[in-house]
C-alpha cells in the first residue's frame, strides 16, 4: 500500500493596519513527510520561526487576530489575560506594558479599559514561543493529507544561454514572458525575479505558463531551443561555446556524440555541429542537455491543488510568515 504524504504548508495572512488575519488558503508547500508525527514536528519548528520572523513590538496587537478567533464564554479568563499571565509567569514582566484609557459610556458614566502590548526577549526559548502560539492559536502553517494531488509543470527559459535578441523575438512571438508579468510565478522563486522567462503553453491558447504533462513541456522547450538554434546558431551557448566549456564531462560528451546522427563535432572537434540536412532528433538533443553545465531550460512540476482545494500561488495585498 503506498504511503501517504503529509504536506506542510505555508497560509496566507492579511494585515489590516491593526493586526494578521487568515481564512487559511494554501499557500506553498515548505516539504512533505512520510508520517504525520514528521509532519507535525516539522510544522512545530516552522510556527516558531514564523513567529520569530514577525519581529513585532506587540505581540498582543499582531496576534489578536487570532485570539478574536476564539469563541470563549464572557465568564472564563480571556485569551489576552492568559498570555500576559503567562508572560508574567516566566520573569517577562519589563517586556510589558499595561496602558488604560476612559470613555464615557451610553449611560454616561465614565469606563475606564485596560489594555496591553507585549514584546518579545531575544533570548526567549523555543518552548516559551510554542507556549505563546498555543495560547493564542496563532498558527502559520497548515498540514494537509496529500490523497488527490493535481500539479502543473513550468518551464523556465534561462537568458544567460541565450542572446537578448533570441528571447526578445520569442517574447514577440508570444512563446515565453519575462517573470515580472508572470504573476503566478512570483510567490515561488521570489529571489529569482527578473533572471528567467517562462514558456507559455501554445496548446490552451491563453498567456498562462502553467504545463500539465510535464514530458510534454520539456519536448516543446527541446522544440524551441532547437527551431532558435537553427535561426542563430551563433546566439547561443550551444553554438558558439567549445564543449569544454559546455560540459565537465568532455570525454562522455565526445563519447555520446559519436553515436548520435544529427549531433557531431565540427572538424577541429572543439565545437558542436548540428546536422542541417535532417531534423534534429529529441532524444539525441535530451541527452545533450544532460551532458550541459549550463541548461537552456529548466522543467518543473509544481503543486496545484490538494483534495480539491485550490494551492494559491499568488493573492494580492495577501503574504505568508
Amino acid at each position: 500500500m503506498e504511503t501517504k504524504k503529509f504536506g506542510v504548508h505555508k497560509i496566507w495572512f492579511f494585515y489590516t493596519d491593526e493586526w494578521y488575519v487568515t481564512d487559511n488558503n494554501l499557500a506553498t508547500c515548505v516539504d512533505t513527510y512520510d508520517t504525520l508525527e514528521e509532519a507535525e514536528e516539522a510544522k512545530k519548528k516552522l510556527d516558531i520561526q514564523s513567529l520569530k520572523d514577525m519581529n513585532s513590538e506587540d505581540y498582543v496587537r499582531d496576534l489578536m487576530g487570532f485570539m478574536e478567533e476564539q469563541k470563549q464564554d464572557p465568564a472564563q479568563q480571556s485569551t489576552v489575560e492568559h498570555l500576559i499571565e503567562y508572560a508574567r509567569s516566566i520573569g517577562w514582566e519589563e517586556f510589558i506594558k499595561v496602558n488604560e484609557y476612559t470613555f464615557t459610556g451610553q449611560d454616561g458614566k465614565e469606563v475606564t479599559h485596560t489594555y496591553y502590548e507585549l514584546g518579545i526577549p531575544n533570548d526567549a526559548t523555543d518552548e516559551q514561543l510554542w507556549e505563546i502560539i498555543q495560547i493564542t492559536q496563532a498558527y502559520f502553517h497548515r498540514i494537509v493529507t496529500y490523497q488527490d494531488v493535481k500539479k502543473c509543470t513550468y518551464v523556465q527559459f534561462n537568458p544567460n544561454f541565450w542572446e537578448e535578441k533570441v528571447l526578445d523575438i520569442m517574447e514577440q512571438q508570444s512563446l515565453v514572458g519575462p517573470k515580472t508579468t508572470m504573476q503566478e510565478y512570483f510567490w515561488y522563486h521570489p529571489e529569482e525575479e527578473n533572471l528567467k522567462y517562462l514558456m507559455y503553453n501554445a496548446e490552451d491558447g491563453t498567456s498562462s505558463a502553467r504545463h500539465m504533462d510535464p514530458n510534454e513541456a520539456q519536448n516543446a522547450a527541446m522544440k524551441v531551443v532547437i527551431h532558435y538554434l537553427n535561426m542563430f546558431p551563433e546566439s547561443f551557448l550551444l553554438g558558439k561555446s567549445s564543449i569544454t566549456e559546455l560540459s565537465e564531462s568532455v570525454v562522455l560528451l565526445k563519447n555520446y556524440l559519436q553515436n548520435c546522427q544529427t549531433i557531431g563535432l565540427d572538424t577541429l572537434g572543439k565545437k558542436l555541429k548540428f546536422s542541417k540536412t535532417q531534423s534534429i532528433d529529441l532524444g539525441e538533443f535530451k541527452g545533450l542537455l544532460e551532458l550541459l553545465k549550463v541548461k537552456p531550460f529548466e522543467v518543473e512540476e509544481v503543486v496545484v491543488e490538494i483534495n480539491g482545494e485550490e494551492v494559491q500561488e499568488v493573492m494580492v495585498d495577501y503574504g505568508t510568515l
